[in-house]
């Protein structure tokens, strides 16, 4: 009669910290387990930086020790016993410590920003320390709905892709105008791990929701050249003219190109235009929120109107037609010559250089007088 020592796990993969408990059995040749009456057991490991072990008797126990937070470490484990023959048998198990994995959430985005109505989308993942995305083992996602000044919940969240994306949109529609610059959020999200040992650190994105605000202009002077003029800017938030945000700015600036400034701290701007086209931009601070106007241009050269024409298309209407050298309204003015009754189109306020207006109710047979009319703001 012949003795064997047989291990169930030849091969032994250990995570980090996870005890794993492994048993060795005698068996005699014809099968039966005699692992009762073996003696002598003996359990040792020739890598102990990397695996712990204890042992009773034909059990032992691994834990991985492994400090790595990238590689795996190899360990042979050794179990020997004394059969009842006195024959003292051994048996082996190649064991792998995996390194001591850290999992981290990443996010596509660390700051992110809402304004108006265009929401932001943020993609998370978990990245583990060697590089593996191992974002599928992951559940329970979590993202935090934090509040803004005043305590009012001004974004919206809705999750997707299973929770590992969120989509943050704006719920500002009215601009409180003790404080119209910029509300910041700092939103953390977290997910479980495949087991209550696996976890992984949260992270953060700072949501930073703006104001939008649009410009308008007023020259209170036409300019000449080399002569001082004036431009007034307001401020209005999302463009609703109910909500003028103008004198919440500080810190005015303006930049200017063909021109120079005589006081340009506010918002009414005096200059002196130095060339015949002349631009002027608007810097201020609102709440800490640095707001770049658009560009204001215009020109020393006076507006003129040319290639004016009229063309009949029906005996009662016709179509009158000009050019100006610069951007300006349209609208025709026609006036019946024999009765004196004046007539006046719509004010089309689209900025052209091309006008056309349609002359209609004419009298056949009537001589009539014709003008075309057009302004811009920003040239004589």
């Amino acid at each position: 009669m012949t003795y064997s020592l047989r291990l169930a796990n030849p091969t032994l993969t250990l995570q980090s910290n996870r005890p794993a408990a492994v048993a060795a059995h005698l068996v005699r040749s014809d099968g039966i387990d005699v692992t009762a009456f073996a003696t002598g057991w003996e359990w040792n490991v020739d890598n102990r930086a990397a695996i712990r072990l204890t042992f009773a008797g034909e059990m032992a126990t691994l834990t991985a020790l492994n400090t790595s937070r990238t590689t795996a470490q190899g360990a042979t484990v050794t179990v020997s016993a004394r059969a009842p023959d006195g024959t003292v048998l051994t048996g082996q198990i190649a064991a792998t410590a995996l390194p001591s994995y850290a999992y981290n959430v990443v996010l596509s985005l660390s700051n992110a920003v809402v304004a108006g109505d265009l929401p932001v989308t943020v993609k998370a993942k978990i990245m583990r320390s060697d590089g593996v995305d191992v974002t599928a083992d992951f559940h329970g996602w979590n993202w935090s709905t934090p509040s803004s000044a005043g305590g009012a919940n001004l974004l919206s969240v809705s999750t997707s892709s299973g929770g590992t994306q969120v989509t943050i949109a704006s719920t500002l529609t009215t601009c409180p105008l003790t404080a119209p610059g910029i509300y910041q959020n700092l939103f953390s999200v977290t997910a479980a791990g495949p087991d209550p040992l696996t976890s992984a650190s949260s992270a953060t994105v700072l949501v930073t929701q703006a104001a939008t605000y649009s410009f308008a202009f007023r020259p209170l002077a036409a300019p000449d050249l080399g002569i001082a003029a004036t431009l007034h800017a307001q401020i209005f938030h999302d463009g609703k003219t109910s909500e003028d945000v103008t004198a919440l700015c500080s810190s005015w600036t303006w930049a200017l190109t063909g021109a120079i400034a005589v006081t340009a701290n506010s918002a009414d701007l005096a200059f002196v235009p130095t060339a015949s086209t002349f631009s002027a931009t608007p810097i201020c601070m609102i709440d800490g929120l640095t707001v770049t106007g658009p560009a204001y241009t215009g020109s020393t050269t006076p507006m003129t109107i040319s290639a004016m024409t009229v063309t009949p298309t029906s005996p009662t209407t016709a179509t009158l037609q000009w050019n100006t050298n610069h951007p300006a309204t349209t609208q025709g003015r026609y006036i019946d010559t024999f009765i004196g009754e004046d007539f006046n189109t719509a004010v089309d306020s689209t900025l052209a250089t091309t006008h056309t207006v349609f002359l209609t109710g004419l009298t056949p047979g009537d001589l009539y007088r014709v003008e075309g009319i057009s302004v811009t703001p920003s040239v004589r």
